[in-house]
């Protein structure tokens, strides 16, 4: 994905990063409320004098992520696109390392001192590094929210767990267990982060933040997107319109499933915040009780993704 060849490539350049890096172009240039129109940003990326590289007219990325998100993506949108791609992959390189420190320094015991070794054999990690993608970052903040969870600073959490909204699919499993297990602070804290990320959005494009309404609203579709290769999704949805078919009992399939998962993880979390700092004390196993809630926590938030890539496993 990093190395350049002559002609046309099947995949871009830099991998998922090219879509990124169209969006924050596209809110550089001034033309935030066109974002999400797919004919401009399609187009774009098969201008070889635009991005360096010629793909595949078949192929395309298309533009999933709220529209803050890439407005944060316009300090690398004024680099060209093959300094861009060098300056992304280190960025996500030091996340990993950092998501990787955190989840050793939170695991505690002999799993935390192999971990930094597995994870250089860890086929997503590998996969995530090589295609541009984000799954450091995810880790990072997950890990993040379970250190802060084990410390009894729900709110602190709830806010670092909020970031999951600029990945929506990975935001719910999380939501859905607080909601459940009533969790104000954490909610709180939550709330706050997807206040700030509403605002922003509407500030930057009121006309762009309805289209991504509007995408969000059939997402559950998103997996028919012809110009997406979604063979690798490993989301209770993919399983169930493999086994069933799109209709309304791959749907029915996918709300239970994901509704006995949350109820499952939700069992499992601490009611009150005292009881957080109560469980940090390592148990026979060598981990802490807090610990092992947030790992479940973030093991339902995979679950329940109606969108998890091979390269998203990189938070198991």
């Amino acid at each position: 994905n990093f190395h350049k060849i002559s002609g046309e490539r099947r995949g871009p350049l830099g991998g998922d990063f090219l879509q990124e890096w169209i969006g924050g172009r596209i809110v550089l240039e001034g033309q935030a409320s066109q974002i999400y129109r797919s004919d401009q940003a399609i187009r774009w990326q098969h201008e070889p004098e635009r991005v360096g590289f010629a793909m595949a007219p078949d192929r395309y990325l298309p533009m999933v992520y709220p529209l803050p998100y890439y407005a944060a993506m316009t300090p690398l949108a004024m680099l060209p696109y093959p300094i861009a791609i060098l300056v992304w992959y280190t960025i996500m390189a030091g996340a990993t390392c950092l998501a990787v420190a955190l989840t050793a320094g939170g695991s505690g015991g002999e799993g935390g001192r192999w971990l930094p070794v597995s994870a250089t054999i860890f086929a997503p990690l590998l996969l995530s590094m090589n295609g541009g993608q984000k799954a450091g970052v995810v880790l990072a903040v997950f890990a993040a929210t379970t250190l802060l969870l084990r410390n009894g600073r729900l709110f602190s959490a709830g806010c670092i767990a909020g970031l999951l909204l600029l990945k929506p699919p990975l935001a719910l499993g999380c939501l859905a267990i607080a909601v459940v297990r009533r969790d104000v602070r954490f909610l709180a804290g939550y709330a706050l982060v997807g206040g700030l990320i509403v605002t922003s959005s509407l500030l930057i494009s009121v006309e762009a933040t309805g289209d991504y309404a509007r995408f969000l609203s059939g997402a559950a579709d998103y997996i028919r997107n012809p110009g997406y290769d979604h063979a690798g999704s490993h989301s209770w949805y993919s399983f169930a319109v493999a086994m069933l078919g799109i209709g309304w009992t791959s749907k029915a399939f996918t709300l239970v499933a994901c509704g006995v998962t949350i109820l499952l993880a939700a069992g499992a979390w601490p009611s009150r915040e005292s009881q957080w700092r109560q469980s940090t004390d390592d148990d026979a196993s060598g981990g802490s009780a807090s610990g092992k809630c947030g790992a479940t926590a973030t093991l339902a938030a995979l679950l329940v993704s109606p969108h998890l890539m091979t390269y998203d496993l990189t938070a198991m």
